[in-house]
């Protein structure tokens, strides 16, 4: 008798799962009906990441592109391959002993940190007045040999290279490379400027020039910044959708994983990363820069929640991984989305957005937590290709998807 009650529970408990899960599938097919434009391109994937049991997928397999959600990518390979403390040194060295003259060369070796001022080479050139030098003999050098060209990723349209989002990613990055004029066209020259005006300002006489050039091996250093940690540099590029900070990221993967501080040595290390952590049989994006602004970048819905469930179940980065993305309702590129009182401050997410010519495109992706210990965590992504005019119908569309799984869970 007890056999035969239990086996009648788990089949009620069975009807009961299917039954919110068609809920749940409906609601969301009848969004995608109401709201899907003429030619456009729509893909949703919803995974329940403590069962594995998917509870939603439409064209979820089918490669879009992605815009910022790119960055998703960029973030997991950089926590999994440099760690969240990891921070960018800028090195001033000589090789003449130290003096108020110094009788040799001095080297600036720059390391691709996207969060360098100007103030902050100023305060480096104060550490060597401080230190008693009013003197170069020889010429400044400036290395930044850490990253190798194009300055663009491969993809970017005239509008992306024209604007501050899409900087050229150099070794020397000072202020994101964006001046009060607008997008640095000659970097070499902008921090050769910023160079001379702090030597200037701290009354440093040189007598060579600034040269580009590559510091050696054995100099003893005069000065050093070192940026924040990387977890702080991510948390600022995933919530504010910062394109300067993770094309250098990418390339910073490249030169430290694979010795390639480029494009295609981003995404080469991205791939080995990637495969390395979530195993062979994860198919991977096809990335050519870490920020999204390339349209050659493809990425499945499948594939942004595969990343989101690898990074939920690390224990030691997961927490650091959420807290990066965007918060509904709090800050970032969410801060005036998802704020209702059943959403504000339970999903984590990045969102994707750019308008071109031939097809805008909006996306959404991350985790949706609601609190108490009765729901579990949802992965999901939403993303939307060819989107004439305007991107707001596809971010509402976005909001009610993310709502309806919520009130599901909640039902």
């Amino acid at each position: 008798m007890q056999r035969i009650f239990i086996q009648r529970f788990i089949i009620v408990l069975s009807f009961i799962a299917f039954s919110a899960f068609a809920d749940l599938s409906s609601s969301i097919t009848n969004l995608i009906a109401i709201d899907k434009g003429k030619n456009e391109k729509i893909g949703v994937y919803v995974q329940n990441l403590e069962t594995g049991a998917v509870l939603y997928e439409y064209n979820a397999n089918e490669p879009f592109t992605p815009a910022s959600t790119t960055k998703v990518f960029t973030a997991a390979a950089a926590y999994l391959s440099l760690g969240p403390e990891y921070r960018y040194s800028t090195i001033v060295s000589t090789n003449a002993p130290i003096a108020r003259t110094l009788k040799g060369d001095v080297f600036i070796h720059f390391s691709g940190d996207p969060t360098l001022s100007n103030i902050d080479i100023n305060i480096m050139f104060h550490q060597i007045r401080l230190r008693g030098v009013r003197n170069i003999s020889g010429n400044l050098i400036i290395d930044q040999s850490i990253f190798t060209g194009p300055y663009y990723g491969e993809g970017w349209t005239y509008n992306d290279i024209e604007s501050c989002e899409g900087a050229p990613i150099t070794g020397a990055i000072v202020n994101s490379n964006c001046s009060s004029e607008g997008v640095v066209k000659h970097p070499n020259i902008y921090i050769q400027t910023i160079v001379r005006t702090a030597l200037r300002s701290e009354g440093i006489h040189l007598t060579g020039k600034i040269i580009e050039g590559q510091a050696p091996t054995g100099t003893v250093i005069l000065a050093t910044h070192d940026s924040n940690s990387l977890k702080s540099i991510l948390s600022h590029m995933l919530k504010y959708s910062d394109d300067v900070y993770a094309n250098a990221i990418f390339k910073t993967i490249g030169k430290s994983y694979g010795d390639s501080g480029s494009y295609g040595g981003g995404a080469l290390a991205t791939d080995q990363i990637l495969t390395t952590h979530l195993g062979s049989s994860f198919q991977l994006p096809q990335l050519k820069d870490g920020s999204g602004l390339s349209t050659l970048n493809l990425i499945s819905p499948q594939q942004l929640v595969a990343l989101y469930n690898y990074m939920y179940h690390q224990p030691e980065l997961a927490k650091s991984f959420r807290q990066s993305l965007a918060i509904s309702g709090q800050d970032g590129t969410l801060v005036y989305r998802l704020n209702d009182r059943l959403l504000a401050g339970n999903v984590y997410a990045k969102t994707g957005t750019f308008h071109h010519d031939d097809g805008g495109v909006s996306s959404l992706a991350g985790y949706l937590i609601l609190p108490g210990r009765d729901h579990p965590v949802i992965g999901f992504a939403i993303m939307t290709n060819n989107i004439a005019g305007d991107t707001s119908r596809a971010e509402f569309l976005q909001d009610q998807i993310v709502k309806a799984i919520a009130e599901n869970e909640l039902s």
